[in-house]
């Protein structure tokens, strides 16, 4: 009976906790008494945003590879230079940012897999100490966290290289960097939609994979390997339901968090892409308000797998999934 239960949980989405102010108001009391955890994170984030914008502002004022002259090498090979250094300054920021918010994740994936199944949390427990004893716990199992992340990340690479291939022509087709005169890169107009819906289709699977996956090693009793292509399977079996959940992800994690990401698609706020101090504004935000976003989208996603994760064992997980 058991294994029909979860089998047939493998094979259920109930969407049904979205719709509930319930779930909703005690999901952001859950995540706001534990705000100060998420917030170093958030703003390590932002800042390794803010190398990147830097360095954008930098290439604002264009690159023409055409002119050879002493003083355009001079400007290119310091503009190069201090590139490097801003990215590589952005980039370490960011892996430490992520490796932060993925143990921070983990754990309260693992404390909400624990609540109440109806949504019923009771915000006057201690959730801090029971939050902390958890984090405890996915770190005590990090072999177990990163060997399932290592393996993870393979099934990753199925949507983040081409969607990183796309990114980069989006990048170049926008480069004020010029080569006699002319842009590096540029797309055809009818190119134009396909492309960005490529990028959106990407993101939303890299995306769900992710989340997937961060509920999924919280629990030990699955084998890395089995948590990683289980992830991929679970997306893939229930991919439809999922794209309601993330217009859900792209109000909060976007429209909410970081609206600087689709600003420079409207024409009358373009602007603001190229505006250092318009952009610093914004990540000030962006940091504030995805400390709590992040967080309430693995709450959704946690929601969503706890049928399917109550008494799991490897051995039957292996049979879940053939």
């Amino acid at each position: 009976m058991g294994s029909e239960q979860n089998k047939s949980g493998l094979t259920d989405v109930n969407l049904g906790f979205a719709f509930s102010a319930i779930w909703w108001n005690n999901s952001f009391k859950l995540v706001h008494s534990l705000l100060p955890k998420f917030l170093l994170p958030a703003f390590l984030v932002a800042l390794s945003n803010l190398a990147s914008l830097y360095s954008d502002s930098l290439l604002s004022g264009g690159l023409n590879l055409a002119d050879v002259s002493p003083q355009a090498l001079e400007k290119m090979l310091t503009t190069l230079l201090t590139l490097g250094v801003i990215g590589s300054i952005g980039l370490i920021l960011g892996l430490v940012a992520l490796s932060i918010w993925m143990y921070l994740l983990t754990a309260l994936a693992k404390l909400s897999l624990l609540l109440p199944t109806d949504g019923q949390i009771n915000v006057q427990n201690d959730l801090k100490s029971e939050f902390a004893a958890n984090l405890k716990k996915i770190k005590a199992q990090s072999k177990h966290i990163s060997a399932t992340w290592m393996i993870g990340f393979l099934y990753l690479l199925l949507p983040v290289c081409p969607l990183s291939g796309l990114m980069a022509l989006c990048i170049l087709a926008n480069s004020p960097v010029l080569k006699l005169e002319a842009p590096l890169l540029s797309l055809p107009s009818d190119w134009v939609f396909p492309i960005y819906f490529c990028i959106a289709f990407l993101s939303a699977v890299t995306i769900n994979y992710s989340l997937v996956l961060t509920v999924l090693s919280s629990n030990v009793q699955i084998k890395p390997k089995q948590s990683a292509f289980l992830a991929f399977d679970i997306i893939g079996k229930h991919f439809l339901p999922l794209l309601l959940v993330d217009l859900v992800l792209f109000f909060l994690d976007v429209v909410i968090s970081a609206p600087y990401l689709i600003m420079p698609g409207i024409p009358q706020l373009k602007w603001i892409s190229h505006n250092f101090a318009a952009q610093f504004i914004m990540q000030i935000w962006f940091a504030i308000s995805s400390a709590y976003t992040w967080p309430l989208s693995l709450l959704i996603f946690s929601q969503l797998l706890k049928p399917m994760m109550g008494g799991l064992e490897s051995d039957q997980i292996a049979k879940e999934i053939g």
